[in-house]
């Protein structure tokens, strides 16, 4: 019986593997998953079967490059996603949600559902997603950034021998013309988790993840006018292991850092320069019998970077600022505080207008936890109470000095559901969003408009575990 384009690759993808059977049986099946949904999206646009078939498996790269006769599992970047990253893409046309009505604490502002995912022609094949990044990059000119899946099933191949049940994710990324958002081809990366984006231009977008729960080498990827593009990330010469990427700050399309963490066990502070052709590791200070992850960074200019993350002095994690002037990273004194706490994004005005924000652990009280830098000092700033417990996700910054934060909170009278703040300016306010009737929700990014408001983007489960993505666009009344 002869096999189709699809079933040759994964033929030929068989004979290199190594590794425990079932492992290479989960490979399989998720690079099976991922080339035939790529032609699909192909079928749909008006290509031939064989040929957009042809086409899946040239994207997705030689066998060769992803499976060697080495001894032992030798197949880290082919390995499957991480299961957190799955929810489903449902095809929806626009839908309106009226604003909830806002408590007293709570600024009324116009802010909207726009979308759950609109046109996706292959929508009825998965049955989870979510949306995890999102960056404006002008008024007509967006990315949005996640995964989907079809949920847990047991695959039957004819190209390999076994069934083996999975939850395969593949990586969704949508685009948006300033009014409508459209599917756009994505990579094919199984095992890595993309969870941000960043750009400095329409023609250098970045997206940052890492690998998932079962291992994979870290990619980041990149997109320069054409098509999205997978980048290698380094490995760290001492120690072997991966880096997760948590965020990337171009300045250029031949300068740009990133941060985030490496093995062993992802606690050890991570930094990497972009020289436009290449990303190198840089050295960040991490002292002896000291754990810590960087999570957001912000690059003003070549020789002015900010980071943040969590640390751990043989105590609560506490927040880790870092600067690099040009020549070496060094940590910054941030202000004390008692109990668990960690800044997860910063956003960069000016030299003199750095934003951080994170979470703080207090007692039995979980809080957004915000932080301000003045050009000399940074301090605490005090922002109003969303819920009993608060999980901020993401900072954003617009030109004119506005910033809005969003994330996951807790309350006495729902269970999960998102938040955003908003500061004018002045002082810091809490937006009532629209909230699903049952299940729960959260925001995972946001990104300012350059027209006023923000977009930002996450993921809902009105039934039990099947999750449906969310973006919610903020605009200011």
């Amino acid at each position: 019986m002869s096999l189709d384009p699809i079933g040759e690759y994964l033929q030929s993808l068989a004979g290199r593997l190594r590794g425990w059977p079932w492992k290479r049986r989960r490979v399989l099946a998720e690079v099976e998953d991922h080339l035939r949904e790529s032609a699909e999206v192909a079928e749909a646009a008006g290509a031939d079967r064989a040929e957009a078939q042809r086409s899946a498996v040239e994207r997705f790269g030689d066998t060769a490059a992803l499976g060697s006769p080495r001894q032992g599992w030798s197949v880290p970047r082919v390995v499957v996603a991480a299961g957190l990253a799955v929810a489903a893409v449902v095809a929806a046309v626009v839908v309106v949600v009226e604003r909830s009505s806002p408590s007293p604490r709570q600024h009324a502002s116009a802010i909207k559902l726009v979308m759950r995912v609109a046109g996706v022609p292959v929508a009825a094949r998965f049955k989870m997603s979510q949306l995890a990044g999102v960056v404006v990059v002008s008024a007509r000119d967006g990315w949005a950034i996640g995964s989907a899946s079809r949920g847990l099933r047991y695959p039957i191949s004819k190209t390999f021998i076994g069934i083996a049940p999975v939850w395969p994710s593949h990586l969704v990324i949508y685009h948006w013309d300033g009014s409508r958002w459209h599917p756009f081809p994505a990579p094919n990366v199984p095992g890595t988790w993309f969870t941000q984006l960043s750009a400095s231009s329409p023609t250098n977008v970045w997206a940052s993840g890492g690998p998932g729960y079962d291992g994979g080498q870290g990619h980041l990827a990149h997109f320069t006018g054409q098509r999205w593009q997978l980048v290698h990330v380094p490995i760290p010469p001492k120690g072997g292991g991966h880096i997760f990427v948590s965020g990337v700050s171009p300045i250029s399309s031949r300068l740009a850092f990133a941060v985030g963490a490496a093995d062993p066990f992802y606690i050890h502070p991570a930094a990497l320069r972009w020289n436009g052709r290449r990303w190198s590791i840089m050295r960040v200070p991490n002292g002896p019998d000291t754990d810590g992850t960087l999570d957001g960074v912000a690059a003003l200019s070549a020789s002015d970077v900010w980071a943040v993350g969590e640390s751990y002095y043989h105590g609560p994690w506490q927040p880790l600022i870092e600067h690099f002037n040009g020549h070496t990273w060094s940590i910054v004194s941030s202000p004390p505080i008692s109990g668990r706490a960690g800044l997860s994004s910063i956003a960069a005005i000016s030299p003199t207008n750095i934003w951080a924000a994170g979470y703080w652990q207090n007692g039995h009280h979980g809080v957004a936890l915000v932080e301000h830098y003045n050009g000399h000092t940074w301090t605490r700033i005090s922002v109003p109470p969303a819920g009993t417990q608060t999980n901020v996700r993401s900072l954003t910054a617009a030109r004119d000095g506005q910033l809005w934060l969003v994330g996951l909170r807790q309350t006495r009278t729902a269970s999960y559901e998102p938040f955003a703040e908003q500061y004018t300016g002045q002082s810091w306010k809490l937006l009532a969003l629209p909230t699903p009737a049952h299940g729960w929700s959260t925001l995972l990014s946001a990104s300012a408009l350059p027209t006023g408001g923000a977009i930002a983007v996450g993921y809902g489960s009105p039934r039990g575990w099947i999750y449906q993505p969310l973006v919610e666009q903020i605009t200011t009344s």
